[in-house]
């Protein structure tokens, strides 16, 4: 397959090529900061996780990344 073939990408005819040269050349993961979790491990029997909340290191490491 030609890289220059046109795909239809939402009702428009765009060349493949123009596609590839818009994808991430890099891609970065990012953990959260500190959590109240992380201070006490015992928190995740009781807690779902998406409702533990960070500690205000954690939001402030969270800030600097960001």
């Amino acid at each position: 397959m030609n890289l220059i073939q046109s795909v239809i990408h939402k009702g428009f005819l765009i060349e493949r090529k123009y596609l590839f040269d818009r994808l991430p050349q890099k891609i970065l993961l990012v953990r959260h900061g500190q959590s109240e979790a992380n201070l006490d491990p015992k928190l995740y029997s009781k807690i779902p996780n998406n409702q533990i909340n960070l500690t205000k290191k954690g939001r402030e490491e969270a800030r600097e990344i960001g």
